[in-house]
């Protein structure tokens, strides 16, 4: 082979591997190109799945927390506190309407609704009874709210009876004064919902203060 041929081999040697070379940086290129643009892809992608997961977290949590304190609030005890309170004058009949297991009959009344301003629930009713004659005088409290604790003082009860269908205890106590008896009693009668607590002022002509016998003509079985 001659000179002139033996150089224009070469160039085109040299030519073709400069092409696949070219070839090959490009392919290369694009793969990385590829990858790059995958990556730009995956890379939102990531980000949008973490943000998800972390909002659906958050919302989770907000209601765990909200149902926690929805089940605290409805089984957290009352707290009744004497500001809250308010009273309100009512009828024997309005009182009659709203209890459920006996009235009041037969006496001239004073009667008080008691209610928590804050929860909007009725407590209890106070209620003074004053007969006729202005010798004998009942005050009742009664209480409707089982949530509602009321302290009621009295000495260890002794007696047991029964009044309009319900069994009461109570205590009482006497003095004597130029043949006149004046008796203090105080007593309970537990019906279901209702709890009726009772301290009379009887003055009586005998040792008997006919207590149960009163209580019997002043209230009634519903």
């Amino acid at each position: 082979m001659n000179k002139k041929l033996k150089k224009y081999a070469a160039r085109q040697t040299k030519n073709l591997a400069k092409t696949e070379s070219l070839i090959t940086l490009k392919e290369k290129q694009k793969e990385m190109r590829s990858v790059t643009w995958n990556k730009r892809k995956f890379i939102p992608l990531i980000v949008g799945t973490v943000f998800s997961v972390i909002t659906i977290a958050v919302v989770l949590l907000c209601v765990f927390f909200i149902g926690s304190e929805d089940e605290t609030n409805d089984t957290a005890p009352r707290v009744y506190l004497e500001e809250n309170l308010s009273s309100q004058n009512i009828t024997v009949e309005a009182l009659n309407e709203e209890l459920q297991y006996f009235t009041f009959v037969n006496g001239n009344y004073s009667i008080n609704r008691f209610e928590d301003e804050d929860y909007g629930e009725t407590l209890f009713y106070s209620v003074n009874f004053v007969d006729e004659d202005g010798l004998n005088q009942m005050d009742f409290v009664v209480a409707v709210n089982p949530n509602y604790n009321i302290e009621f003082e009295h000495k260890e009860y002794i007696k047991r009876d029964t009044v309009i269908g319900y069994a009461i205890e109570y205590v009482e106590t006497y003095s004597e004064d130029e043949g006149l008896y004046f008796f203090t009693v105080k007593g309970e009668i537990n019906i279901e919902e209702e709890t009726v607590y009772i301290t009379a002022e009887i003055i009586s002509f005998d040792e008997d203060s006919h207590f149960i016998e009163q209580l019997n003509r002043i209230i009634e079985k519903k």
